[in-house]
C-alpha cells in the first residue's frame, strides 16, 4: 500500500506543477503584447490543462485523491516574490520571458524526479516522458 501512496504523491507533485505552469502563464498571456507570444503561451496553459487531467485521472485509477486546484508551495511563493518585484520594478518581455523559463526549469526537475521513480510502470513512464518532451519543445520556442 506504501507504494501506490508513494506514486500517487508523485503524481500529484506533477499535477501542482502543471497547476503553478498554469497560474504563471495565465499571467504572462496579460502582460504580453505580442501576439506570438500570447499564441505560445496560450497553447502551453491548455497543454498544462490537458496533462493536469492525464494525471488527475491515473491517480484516481490508482485509488488516490488527485489535488487538481493545488499549487506547489515553492510556487505560491515564487508568485507572491514575483508579484512584489512587478510592483516595484515592472515587467517587461525579458522579466516575463525569465519568469516563465524559472517554472520551466522547475516542471523539467519535477519530471526528471518522476521518471527515476522506480514503481513508475512502462505507460505511465511513457506518458510522462511525452510530457515532459513536449515542455522542451516549447521552451526551445521561447528562447
Amino acid at each position: 500500500m506504501e507504494r501506490k501512496e508513494d506514486l500517487n504523491q508523485v503524481l500529484n507533485d506533477l499535477l501542482k506543477i502543471n497547476n503553478d505552469r498554469i497560474a504563471v502563464y495565465r499571467k504572462a498571456i496579460k502582460e504580453v503584447y505580442e501576439f506570438d507570444i500570447k499564441t505560445v503561451f496560450t497553447t502551453m496553459v491548455e497543454e498544462s490543462r490537458k496533462f493536469g487531467v492525464k494525471l488527475a485521472l491515473e491517480i484516481l485509477r490508482r485509488g488516490g485523491t488527485p489535488l487538481v486546484g493545488s499549487t506547489t508551495t515553492a510556487g505560491k511563493i515564487y508568485r507572491i516574490w514575483n508579484e512584489i518585484k512587478e510592483s516595484l520594478l515592472g515587467q517587461d518581455r525579458e522579466s516575463i520571458l525569465n519568469a516563465c523559463e524559472f517554472v520551466d526549469d522547475a516542471i523539467q526537475r519535477a519530471y526528471k524526479q518522476a521518471l527515476e521513480h522506480s514503481d513508475l510502470p512502462q505507460d505511465l513512464r511513457s506518458e510522462i516522458a511525452t510530457q515532459q518532451s513536449s515542455r522542451v519543445r516549447y521552451g526551445l520556442v521561447l528562447k
